[in-house]
């Protein structure tokens, strides 16, 4: 009946068809891959066939087996989300079947089916909405809105309400399954702006709705708790009602809060009121119903009235972050209200089965940490010319004083940056997932990081409150110090304590007043050596953040910060040992290994230690932060690391063999393994193992960006550790770089890696990478072009393009030319882009040295692009060509010398003769750049040290005519060389220069004496 039902209505498929969906829709639900995965793929084939929703629609609203509802729906869905917007070449659903779609999902939508069939038809709208909206469906929103108000019954209330949210949400954040392509930007963009007319009427209508059901909502639980209402009286759906609302506000003032503000700013204001007034009631109720028995009812409204207490703090963070100067008028209670919430120090019950109240603390607390960093509410940051940045100080400034600020501290150390009871429970059963937590190596729900956020924001924020904080924590240390170690509430205050003393390492160091040293040795020796590991671990952590600190400064300090690591990474807990290894990694990093042998004394130990630890860990987190530690220790003890490669290499070769399913552990050791290519400068006699790691790692079709990050950098070290020799399975290799870029468009990182591994096949692969992989290389220069708005890959393809002129100068302008054409189209197109000037600058020294190097490539080259094309060319280096945008000195010598080398050219082309007062005026201001204030450094050639590849890029910069010739010297060879070849007609215009240009010529200042 169903069937014939559905074909005789749709007059589109007949029974036996529809029956054969019907099937295959139950099939898709099945848990049996076997059962499942067909059904699956036939249904996937059903999706482009014309008719194919009005089926699905047909069961939704004839079939009365839910099971089948929701299949069919759920397709639907999936229908809607590939084939319902036009895409060029693709199958799209009609318009006549959108239309109809349409009409019968929101006639549906008012039947009361279930909250899961609900829901779903709610989001398959939400979809249709995204795409029809405007063009084909311009009238939604009001039909929605005006559905809302004429609405008699809850239920149609909420699952309009409910359409309503996603369909916002949709508009406003685009979803993450749909291809974000060129295209699509500007269609979503305009989706979003078309929004915009909507949003004040949505807002009104759902604002109304809200205080609506929050008033309803909280008189229905006073009556529960003062006992005039029953719980199965109670309005179960007005919590949900309140909630739908209070999520789709956040997502209009997060996006729309100004154009709101430009239309009524007073609404705005009103609605943050009526949100302050909800928000304490609705605190109030919640405080009273954690004491009170709870029926099924109350217990529902009590779990929507939590989130919608956490909702109205969402609505504030996002309006505060996003639009602080809106919010100032407003501000001033707010803050009193979290203030006055945080100094009732709230704790976290163990019962808190839904975590409210820690989530709670949470929004506290971040509401402080975006006060003290937005520099609208900061006296350092904010500009004084704006009225509104100075009322908002002087808000801010008016409440925190610094009496205030310091019992912000007190709070923080006496109650939110302490320990909870749960936390002491998880490290005495699962250890590792303590540490997994502490460290917040999986996704943290504690409020304890919002604490450490908080504390180290007000600390940055003010200069003087850095040291009063300071001391109040040596106070308490010393209160607690007389107390024995077995009270554990004196051993939590110091745990406190020295975690916030780890937390603003970086605030504090910068304090004259605060004497680390003193502290490290009245109270961090002394606490670690009485042996309480909670304390242990803490002050771990306090070397960790002070390392800077510790090294260099004494030794009797150095040598007890190795110690307490030593202490740890010997201990049998497996958190001290964790927290041992992590601050020896810092001191590693801190240290000059080339100067102190203390480091390289302990290294032996500490890699034993380490890897010990590893075998014994089921974490992958945990490991994979290990191995990292091991990584960064290599990197910085460089090759002393030789005498331990035997052990490494057998302990990560195990590993990697127990870890083909954790990607993220196979991923370190690929980063250990490339540190130790570089520390040991090459690995011939492993290369084989070596490369067969780099396939693995570098599968285009890998989604882990971690394990590919890494193959990529062995890769490299690979290549340019070669000896100039590279073998045939490395040469082989080289087209995976092409795959990989297409396969991660737009990716700057990747790209840039790509470009790196490129530059040392050109340096190490000679004519053998050349012969068979220059059209590859060009595809990949190419590609890495397309990156107009990556100012980074665009500076490396131009570096790499520079390499390769100089490698091969003859091969050179054959494999080059359409890659230098749009380098030069890139220049002129970005030569007046602030954001491009570093593409411009590179782009305009790649040019130079070809004319410094290769002359008549370059005429060639010019003339093959256009008549006027060096002419232009020129113009553009002399009108804007900034010597204060130029931050490298090989970049400054070779353009002043390409320059120079422009005026001789002058002799054949006579058009270029105007330019010389202006091409010797240019250069005379890059050399004075030069004398007087010289870049601290030349362009950074690559990020190995000590490679071979790096040795000889190194060696073809250093030898090059830009860095060995004096470029004044240069310019005036070049005015000599002009006259003698041009006669009475090229004096002229050599005198035509200023005097006080040719004078500077003749006789140049001495350059100033580095510092």
């Amino acid at each position: 009946d169903l069937c014939c039902s559905i074909s005789v209505h749709f007059n589109q498929m007949d029974p036996a068809v529809v029956n054969n969906v019907c099937g295959l829709l139950v099939n898709s639900l099945a848990e049996d891959d076997s059962t499942r995965k067909p059904a699956e793929e036939q249904l996937l084939s059903l999706h482009t066939q014309p008719g194919f929703c009005f089926v699905l629609q047909g069961i939704v609203e004839n079939s009365p087996e839910m099971r089948l509802k929701l299949a069919a729906v759920l397709s639907l869905l999936q229908v809607v989300k590939n084939y319902w917007r036009a895409k060029p070449g693709q199958y799209c659903v009609s318009e006549e079947e959108k239309g109809t779609i349409r009409q019968n999902l929101m006639n549906y939508l008012l039947k009361d089916e279930g909250k899961l069939i609900s829901d779903q038809i709610s989001h398959v709208l939400s979809y249709i909405i995204l795409f029809d909206f405007p063009e084909s469906w311009p009238n939604i929103f009001q039909i929605l809105t005006e559905g809302l108000s004429s609405s008699q019954g809850i239920g149609n209330i909420l699952r309009i309400m409910d359409t309503l949210y996603q369909a916002t949400r949709q508009i406003t954040t685009k979803p993450e399954s749909i291809p974000f392509d060129d295209i699509s930007v500007g269609y979503y963009a305009a989706k979003k702006k078309a929004f915009c007319t909507v949003a004040p009427e949505l807002f009104a209508t759902i604002s109304s709705h809200w205080l609506n059901a929050s008033t309803q909502l909280l008189s229905a639980l006073s009556g529960l708790l003062q006992g005039t209402i029953s719980d199965d009286q109670l309005p179960v759906a007005a919590g949900r009602v309140c909630h739908l609302s209070l999520k789709t506000i956040k997502l209009l003032f997060k996006h729309f809060f100004d154009f709101f503000g430009e239309k009524d700013i007073n609404v705005c204001l009103k609605c943050f009121e009526e949100i302050l007034r909800n928000l304490q009631a609705s605190i109030e109720c919640k405080r009273a119903l954690d004491s009170f028995p709870q029926g099924p009812n109350a217990s529902l409204l009590a779990r929507d009235l939590e989130l919608c207490i956490l909702n109205y703090f969402k609505i504030i963070n996002v309006s505060q972050e996003n639009h602080p100067i809106t919010f100032i008028p407003v501000l001033d209670p707010f803050m009193r209200f979290y203030y006055s919430e945080l100094t009732k120090n709230i704790t976290v019950p163990e019962d808190d089965e839904d975590n409210f109240w820690e989530k709670y603390i949470i929004q506290l607390l971040y509401f402080f940490s975006t006060l003290f960093l937005r520099k609208e509410f900061n006296q350092s940051h904010a500009d004084p010319r704006k009225s509104q940045n100075t009322s908002a100080v002087e808000i801010v400034q008016k409440f925190f004083t610094q009496e205030v600020k310091m019992s912000f501290v007190s709070m923080l150390i006496g109650n939110y940056l302490q320990m909870q009871p749960s936390m002491l429970y998880l490290w005495n059963q699962d250890p590792e997932g303590f540490v997994d937590e502490e460290l917040a190596l999986t996704q943290s729900t504690s409020h304890i990081s919002a604490a450490e956020d908080a504390f180290y924001r007000l600390i940055r924020s003010d200069n003087h409150i850095a040291e009063h904080a300071f001391n109040f924590i040596v106070q308490t240390l010393q209160g607690a110090s007389q107390l024995d170690n077995n009270d554990m509430k004196a051993v939590l205050v110091k745990d406190a304590c020295f975690h916030a003393i780890a937390v603003a390492s970086s605030a504090l160091r910068s304090h004259h007043n605060v004497n680390f040293k003193n502290f490290f040795g009245t109270f961090c020796v002394p606490e670690f050596h009485k042996g309480n590991p909670l304390l242990q671990r803490r002050i771990a952590g306090v070397v960790i953040g002070w390392a800077s600190e510790i090294y260099g400064v004494d030794e009797e300090m150095e040598e007890a910060a190795y110690k307490m690591c030593s202490i740890c990474l010997h201990s049998t807990d497996i958190v001290l040992r964790v927290y041992g290894a992590l601050a020896f990694q810092s001191l590693l990093e801190n240290s000059d290994t080339e100067e102190s042998t203390q480091s390289i004394d302990h290294l032996n130990s500490f890699l034993r230690s380490i890897l010990q630890l590893i075998e014994s860990l089921k974490s992958q987190n945990l490991i994979t932060t290990l191995l990292q530690t091991i990584s960064l220790a290599i990197s910085a003890v460089g090759s002393e690391i030789s005498p331990f490669v035997p052990d490494i290499m057998n302990a990560v070769s195990d590993l990697w063999s127990k870890s083909q399913h954790r990607p993220n552990v196979l991923s370190g050791v690929i980063s250990i393994v490339s540190e130790l290519v570089e520390g040991i400068g090459g690995a011939q006699q492993m290369e084989e193992q070596l490369f067969s790691l780099v396939v693995y790692s570098t599968n285009p079709t890998s989604e882990n960006e971690s394990l590919l990050d890494n193959g990529l950098k062995l890769w490299k070290s690979l290549v340019e550790f070669s000896e100039g020799n590279l073998s045939n399975q490395l040469l082989s290799l080289f087209p995976r770089l092409l795959e990989l870029m297409r396969e991660n468009l737009g990716d700057n990182h990747v790209y840039n890696d790509v470009l790196k591994i490129i530059q040392g096949y050109i340096l190490s692969g000679g004519p053998a990478f050349l012969n068979t992989h220059g059209p590859t290389m060009v595809q990949c220069l190419n590609l890495s072009l397309d990156q107009l708005q990556k100012n980074s890959v665009i500076s490396n393809v131009i570096e790499t393009m520079d390499l390769f002129v100089t490698m091969f100068p003859n091969e050179a302008p054959c494999v080059l030319g359409d890659c230098l054409n749009r380098v030069l189209e890139m220049c002129a197109t970005s030569c007046n882009d602030k954001k491009a000037k570093a593409s411009f600058v590179r782009g305009a020294a790649l040019f130079c040295k070809i004319l410094l190097d290769n002359r008549d490539f370059f005429l060639a080259f010019m003339e093959r692009v256009s008549t006027t094309a060096v002419e232009s060319w020129i113009e553009m280096l002399i009108n804007n060509l900034h010597v204060k945008d130029i931050k490298f000195t090989d970049l400054l010598n070779v353009i002043s010398m390409g320059l120079a080398s422009i005026i001789p050219l002058s002799l054949s082309h006579q058009n270029f003769g105007r330019f010389i007062p202006q091409l010797v005026g240019k250069c005379i201001e890059i050399e004075k750049e030069l004398r007087e204030e010289p870049p601290s450094k030349d362009y950074p050639v690559s990020q190995s040290w000590g490679s071979v590849a790096l040795s000889n890029k190194q060696r073809l910069m250093d030898g090059h005519q830009a860095h060995t010739t004096n470029t004044i010297e240069f310019v005036k060879q070049n005015l000599t060389a002009f006259v003698q070849g041009g006669g009475q007609a090229a004096e002229h215009l050599v005198n035509s220069i200023p005097s006080e240009q040719l004078q500077y010529l003749n006789n140049p200042p001495p350059a100033k004496r580095s510092k």
